[in-house]
């Protein structure tokens, strides 16, 4: 059996250099969605179906791990259109001037058993902002077609209003529409990047 095909449990300890190398996200696998709370008690959850990205991770040397992921904004979904057509618009993410949310992340520091931060840039409305990533990766397992997958999920926390999103508007008996925080909850699939062939 190839070691390509062995499992290997990050939480468990098992030796993690075979990690090591470039990934692609597989979006068929993954979910990249927000959620924020809404009419002050409810919460409001909306996704992106289409996205790139590749991780590179080198295991002894968590400092090199590199994140780079492109997002259609335009892709984004939360299950009603009227909502959506405005979260396109210019009070949101405006995606007529910017169509694209762009993250890059550069370094992760281990917290614990595969547990890690990863420092990165975020970019919404083409305004750049520091955001830090938690990460929980779970470990590699072959798919039914036998070839390795590694899974992760990462989460943070937004302020809206650094990226210049602050619509908002008062809700009866005090309060407002849409609350400044917005959480990320990013659940990801990745696969063995195959390499592109050279231009001659």
């Amino acid at each position: 059996m190839s070691d390509e095909h062995l499992i290997i449990n990050v939480r468990a300890g098992d030796d993690l250099s075979s990690l090591a190398g470039s990934w692609e996200v597989d979006p068929t696998h993954s979910a990249l969605e927000f959620v924020a709370h809404y009419a002050v008690f409810t919460l409001v959850r909306g996704r992106f179906t289409s996205f790139s990205g590749t991780v590179v991770i080198d295991p002894p040397h968590a400092e090199s791990t590199q994140i780079d992921v492109d997002i259609d904004a335009s892709s984004v979904d939360t299950a009603m259109a009227v909502r959506d057509a405005h979260l396109l618009g210019e009070e949101f993410f405006d995606v007529e001037r910017h169509p694209k949310i762009s993250f890059r992340g550069r370094g992760a520091t281990v917290l614990g058993a595969g547990r890690y931060t990863v420092s990165g840039e975020l970019t919404i409305r083409g305004v750049t902002q520091p955001i830090r990533l938690v990460v929980e990766l779970f470990g590699r397992a072959p798919d039914v077609q036998g070839n390795p997958r590694l899974g992760l999920k990462a989460t943070a926390r937004l302020q809206r209003a650094q990226w210049g999103i602050t619509w908002n508007a008062p809700v009866l008996g005090g309060g407002v529409t849409l609350a400044e925080d917005v959480d990320l909850e990013l659940d990801v699939s990745l696969v063995r990047r195959t390499r592109q062939p050279e231009q001659s």
